[in-house]
């Protein structure tokens, strides 16, 4: 990682580079681009050239903020990467969202909101307030990540006023932004849905339009290639594939965490395995199955999956003169070959929250492929476990 390290008693930065293991406590700038030509670059840095340009004032701020917390490095966007390399832009476009979120302060540089003075002076204040919301900061798309991912993030005017934190402005900010205050005051951003997330971006402007999509990789933690000239189009959609695989290997975890007491299926016909040998005596099938009676609760999983060391109930449907019969099936990736068997009897019974009464057969098999039960996502399972034969 590289950083800008400020000079003791100038307002001089030089730059360093940091293995991911040495990387020290650092700031982190967020501000909105002027014209290209007018931000310092690395090249700027690297030829003692920066004072010349128009947004030098950005790197005067810096160093006031560094000194004010007693840090010597920041990150600056514009001249920390290299934007001529395209390897080391799409490096740092993949971990932007890790370096705010990482970064010990984030200092945002509201460059079109003027030094209000934020006194009880009720005028004052509502003249403020209509300048901070108004600010293009909520409008850019990067912003939002920038505005999500940092503990600490201060609010300052063009002049350097500080105007308060994220947790001291929230309420302001979820009505600018309609994003809610517990996402903007650090909430695990999974705790919101898909289309939640989604809507805080709608209206956010970014100058290249690929960047509408690449904008967004860290609040859906997934990572993408970055290739511009490929449209917005086709990067939403690339975005778009790689978000519900995300939330299907998300699903796929829930599933197997979601067991109310504590035990998931998987585990429990994980202690049956030995029933597949066939030199196991059926006193010890009995005892196997004993183990296993009570009540299993699991969140169903809403969309078909391939799961490696998963198992997965199939519902198939197979009829008798009782009842269908529930199969649950394991993918076993120390198996040899299909291997299966069934235990009649004695059977399991089991009652279901949607209703009906299954037969609950135990087979091992290599499969490639798990049906899942039609359901919705919010649809809940329980077997209550019975013995004897039904």
């Amino acid at each position: 990682m590289r950083l800008l390290k400020l000079v003791d008693g100038f307002e001089l930065f030089h730059l360093v580079d940091f293995d991911a293991d040495e990387v020290p406590d650092y700031a982190i700038l967020s501000h909105t681009w002027g014209p290209k030509r007018d931000e310092i670059s690395l090249q700027d840095i690297q030829h003692n050239v920066a004072h010349i340009k128009s947004s030098y004032s950005k790197l005067q701020f810096c160093a006031q903020c560094l000194r004010k917390h007693s840090l010597q490095y920041i990150w600056v966007d514009s001249c920390c990467i290299d934007q001529s390399n395209s390897v080391e832009l799409m490096t740092a476009i993949n971990s932007m969202f890790r370096y705010y979120q990482n970064a010990s302060i984030c200092f945002v540089y509201l460059a079109d909101v003027s030094g209000f003075d934020a006194s009880r002076n009720p005028v004052e204040e509502s003249v403020w307030h209509a300048g901070f919301g108004n600010s293009r900061w909520f409008k850019r798309g990067w912003t939002l990540q920038e505005l999500l991912a940092p503990e600490t993030v201060e609010f300052y005017t063009q002049d350097g006023r500080f105007l308060g934190t994220k947790h001291d402005l929230g309420t302001q900010i979820q009505g600018i932004t309609s994003i809610p205050v517990l996402a903007i005051r650090g909430s695990t951003l999974t705790k919101f849905s898909v289309p939640e997330r989604l809507s805080w971006a709608v209206g956010r402007e970014t100058k290249l339009e690929e960047d509408r999509a690449y904008s967004l990789l860290g609040i859906f933690e997934v990572s993408l290639s970055v290739i511009y000239g490929e449209g917005r189009i086709n990067a939403m959609r690339r975005l778009r594939a790689e978000i519900e695989t995300r939330e299907r290997q998300r699903a796929e975890d829930l599933y197997r965490r979601s067991v109310k007491d504590g035990t998931s299926i998987g585990a429990a016909f994980e202690r049956l395995e030995p029933i597949a040998e066939p030199r196991t005596s059926p006193s010890k099938v009995q005892d196997l199955l004993d183990q296993v009676i009570g009540s299993i609760s699991t969140l169903v999983p809403p969309l078909k999956a391939i799961c490696n060391g998963i198992i997965i109930p199939e519902w198939i449907g197979v009829h008798n003169e009782r009842c269908s019969s529930l199969y649950t099936q394991l993918r076993s990736s120390g198996c040899q070959r299909p291997r299966s068997m069934d235990f009649n009897p004695p059977f399991r019974t089991a009652r279901t929250s949607c209703g009906g009464l299954w037969t609950f057969h135990y087979q091992l098999f290599r499969v490639e492929l798990n049906l899942l039960p039609l359901l919705s996502e919010s649809d809940v399972i329980d077997f209550h476990l019975t013995s004897g034969e039904n």
